[in-house]
């Protein structure tokens, strides 16, 4: 039985890009992730993943890609927050179903 609420988000890791064009605008150079604060380095979807860990859900991170989202998570888990990642692309059915799968078994 679950004890926690569970908040899965997608598009967690639309983490911005320190060389990106953007940056090079705005700040005229690269800069690193050490130059963000963590709360602000995963873009929407990260403040949201932050924002429903810090109020006591567990929070599922989904990404086409593991390595995308364990910053993401290092920094829940820092917390002493629950995280898990779960690979999941959006433009395949069966990636959808088994993502899903995959979170409803974890629980």
């Amino acid at each position: 039985m679950l004890t926690k609420p569970v908040a899965v988000v997608i598009g967690a890791t639309s983490k911005w890009q320190a060389d990106g064009r953007n940056t090079y605008l705005v700040h005229g150079s690269d800069i690193d992730d050490s130059d963000m604060p963590t709360a602000v380095r995963w873009g929407v979807g990260g403040a949201i993943a932050q924002r429903f860990a810090s109020e006591g859900y567990r929070v599922v991170l989904t990404t086409r890609n593991t390595a995308n989202a364990e910053g993401l998570q290092q920094a829940i888990l820092d917390r002493d927050q629950e995280c898990t990642i779960v690979e999941l692309d959006l433009s395949s059915a069966k990636s959808i179903s088994s993502a899903f799968a995959t979170i409803r078994e974890s629980l």
